[in-house]
């Protein structure tokens, strides 16, 4: 049983509301933040989380070599230049664990990354 049902502690209009702030959040900003937190994960049903698996392969991923791009053109030059890098690597980082056991998924993440 989820535990936001479980526990009981979020009505279930509360709970779409969070549902629909992550999503909007992960699919317009790549803030994968919350991916590996299952208690946050627990607030999306399992048919949206099914679909927003589909949509970050196929509308987040793409972005990464655009992510990459605009960190270049707005590199902080007083910085070590890897570390301009942190914020995106971050987000690969979580994505990749997200699609660790998808072998569909997974060279979509290595790909993008790399670009």
């Amino acid at each position: 049983m989820r535990a936001h049902t479980h526990m009981g502690f979020l009505p279930p209009e509360l709970r779409d509301e969070a549902s629909g702030d992550l999503e909007r959040a992960l699919l317009t900003e790549a803030d994968t933040s919350f991916l590996e937190e299952d208690t946050i994960l627990d607030l999306i049903t399992p048919q949206k989380l099914l679909r927003l698996a589909l949509r970050i392969r196929d509308e987040v991923l793409p972005n990464f070599p655009e992510m990459a791009a605009a960190v270049v053109d707005a590199a902080d030059l007083d910085a070590e230049p890897a570390s301009n890098f942190d914020d995106i690597n971050a987000k690969l980082g979580a994505l990749t664990q997200f699609f660790a056991d998808d072998e569909t998924a997974e060279p979509g993440v290595f790909r993008h990354g790399k670009s």
